[in-house]
């Protein structure tokens, strides 16, 4: 045993001087030269409109551990687009968030982490990483287009006129249809006939014979979806603005009526003794009031008691006791406003033509001052049917002779009804005015004037104007029988050909008869008999 540890003692103190003798290398730990990973997941999302945002997020890992992680808005680099760049997040898990996104429409965008955005312990840094690409696409159009409507024009209407708004229609993009018809159109406190005119993005309404109550509040409203765009967006409704209708202005009346002097009777006379004058009065529509009195008169070169008589438009001036001088030429002035009508337009002033005096011992000339009379007969028939006949027969009468005759259709007025007029006169004695086509509303108020002048006598005195009786125009009787003959107008006459049809009838044929009318009387003036209850049409 001792030799045993001997020897080994000596082994050791041996090796010991063989490791004393060679050099010394000590090794540390294994060195961490492994740089940290980097990933970048994929776009969410993968899809974005131009102004939109998409989103990555990215992961670091070491080996060992992170350290650090660098990682802001600067270490990113973008491609193909262009966009707002902000870095969130904690720890070894980063979000990269890129926001108003404008770029090229397309599939090739993605950005780029560059080297060291993170490291470890021992330096070493992440490389550069690209992501997953991304598509950009223009947004969707959700504008609806925009609908415009002018002013009325004009802003104020009468009833039966007309009014106009002009449209426009605009898009964010384009137009793409325009839908406006008078389906579209609503109107609001009126009626009227609706049109559409234009092309392309404008048009005009027009509505035409408008009708309505009086006012300021009327306006037409656009339906919705007038027009569209591509993506299929429509226009709102719309309400324009307000027009008036106004009540239709009646013609105003500013027509002064008419006053006319007779010539003095007589034109001359001794002093004290009388003249008289008649004063005519007319107007265009109607006189309503006559102002006339001794006020109203003023006496040029003479003296005299003043009267005055008459009603209606005729007013006669009767001057007494007339005392001036001899020889003078004396007359009257009629002041203004002597009548009125009913718009309130007066008479001017007007002159007389001129009266004498003369002397006792002078002879007082004898002439005629008297107008002829024009005398207009009951309308034959007294009623008719619209579209009817109606005869006047007219006389022309004088003191002395009438002379002269000059009545003609133009001479004529039509009160109350159109007609179709002719004249025939007969010499100066007489005439007979034939209205044909009666036209007008039904009613007994129908009658004609004739003017004054018609007719003149040998010492120069005219007519005066002359008003006829009234005839009616009367609405067709329901029961209509007609009696048709073959024979001659003499049969009338033969009661015995009627038959027994009405009594209606065998009346009527009796009193024609008597009243010397034939059947072609009755024919072309649709004589309507005064019971009004038929109407007899008799062929012959």
């Amino acid at each position: 045993m001792n030799t045993l540890f001997k020897k080994s003692i000596a082994l050791l103190a041996l090796v010991a001087i063989v490791f004393s003798s060679m050099p010394i290398n000590v090794y540390a730990a294994g060195e961490d030269a492994i740089e940290p990973t980097v990933v970048v997941s994929g776009a969410n999302p993968k899809t974005v409109e131009k102004g939109g945002s998409v989103k990555y997020t990215v992961y670091f890992d070491d080996n060992v551990a992170v350290s650090k992680v660098n990682l802001t808005k600067d270490y990113i680099t973008l491609h193909g687009f262009t966009a707002n760049i902000a870095v969130s997040g904690t720890g070894n898990t980063r979000v990269v968030t890129l926001s108003n996104i404008q770029g090229t429409v397309g599939s090739n965008n993605y950005i780029t982490v560059k080297y060291g955005a993170a490291e470890d312990a021992a330096g070493n840094r992440t490389g550069t990483i690209n992501s997953s690409k991304f598509s950009i696409t223009e947004p969707a159009d959700t504008v609806k287009p925009t609908i415009t409507v002018s002013g009325a024009n004009p802003k104020t209407v009468e009833k039966g006129g007309s009014v106009k708004y002009t449209v426009s229609f605009n898009d964010n993009v384009s137009i793409s249809k325009v839908n406006l018809s008078k389906d579209y159109i609503t109107l609001s406190g009126f009626t009227a006939n609706v049109t559409i005119s234009g092309t392309g993005n404008t048009r005009v309404i027009t509505l035409s014979s408008i009708e309505g109550t009086a006012g300021a509040d009327k306006y037409i409203t656009v339906k919705a979806g007038a027009a569209e765009d591509a993506a299929g967006n429509k226009t709102d409704a719309i309400a324009a603005s307000k027009f008036a209708i106004i009540e239709t202005p009646q013609p105003k009346d500013d027509i002064a009526p008419t006053v006319v002097i007779s010539g003095p009777i007589p034109k001359t006379i001794y002093a004290g003794e009388t003249v008289k004058y008649t004063v005519y009065f007319d107007d265009n529509i109607a006189i309503t009031k006559v102002n006339l009195d001794a006020s109203y008169i003023r006496l040029r070169g003479f003296t005299a008691d003043i009267t005055i008589s008459g009603e209606g438009n005729i007013r006669v001036i009767t001057l007494s006791n007339v005392q001036g001088k001899i020889g003078d030429s004396n007359f009257i002035v009629l002041k203004a406003g002597a009548a009125e009508d009913a718009a309130g337009n007066v008479t001017k002033s007007v002159s007389s033509s001129t009266f004498s005096i003369i002397k006792k011992e002078e002879p007082q000339p004898e002439k005629d001052t008297i107008p002829p009379v024009v005398s207009i007969s009951a309308a034959n028939p007294k009623s008719i049917y619209s579209g009817g006949t109606v005869k006047y027969n007219v006389t022309f009468s004088d003191d002395v002779k009438v002379t002269e005759v000059n009545l003609t259709a133009d001479k004529i007025t039509l009160m109350g009804f159109t007609a179709d007029v002719s004249v025939k006169v007969d010499g100066v004695k007489s005439a007979v005015i034939t209205l044909k086509n009666v036209k007008g509303k039904v009613g007994e108020n129908k009658y004609i004037k004739i003017d004054s002048g018609v007719a003149l006598d040998a010492d120069g005195n005219r007519s005066q104007k002359a008003v006829s009786p009234k005839f009616s125009i009367v609405k067709r009787s329901t029961i209509t029988t007609v009696v048709t003959t073959k024979y001659t107008s003499n049969c009338i006459d033969d009661l015995s050909l009627l038959g027994d049809i009405n009594k209606e009838i065998t009346y009527f044929a009796s009193w024609l008869r008597a009243e010397k009318y034939t059947a072609s009387y009755v024919q072309e003036n649709n004589y309507v008999a005064e019971d009004e209850r038929m109407t007899y049409m008799v062929e012959y």
